[in-house]
C-alpha cells in the first residue's frame, strides 16, 4: 500500500494541472471569440466620405465614356504605349477628378 503523503501530493498536482488546463482552455476560447468579433467588426460598413455620401472605387458604371477612356489608357499601358495612353488618362482625370486611378 502507498504511503497517504504519495496521494496527497498526487490529488494536489492533478488538481492544479487540471486547473492549468481548464484555464488555458478558458483563454482559447476566449482568443476564437475576440478574433471573430474583431473581424466581424471591420468588415461591417462603408464609411462615408469627406463629402457625406458613400462612393466606392468600383462606382463608375454611370459614365460609359470614362469606363471606355480608362480601359484603353489602361490596355495601351500595359502593353507598353505609355505616351499613347496618356490622353487617355487625361480624359479619365477631366471627367472623374476624384478617382485616384487615373493619377
Amino acid at each position: 500500500m502507498k504511503p497517504t503523503w504519495f496521494l496527497v501530493a498526487y490529488t494536489v498536482r492533478n488538481t492544479v494541472s487540471g486547473f492549468h488546463l481548464c484555464l488555458h482552455e478558458l483563454f482559447h476560447r476566449f482568443s476564437i471569440f475576440v478574433f471573430a468579433g474583431i473581424l466581424l467588426c471591420a468588415c461591417g460598413s462603408i464609411k462615408p466620405t469627406l463629402s457625406g455620401t458613400v462612393s466606392s472605387p468600383q462606382d463608375t458604371s454611370e459614365n460609359p465614356e470614362y469606363n471606355y477612356s480608362f480601359a484603353e489608357a489602361t490596355k495601351l499601358k500595359l502593353l507598353g504605349n505609355s505616351v499613347k495612353a496618356i490622353p487617355f488618362f487625361f480624359r479619365c482625370i477631366s471627367l472623374k477628378p476624384q478617382n485616384a486611378a487615373s493619377y
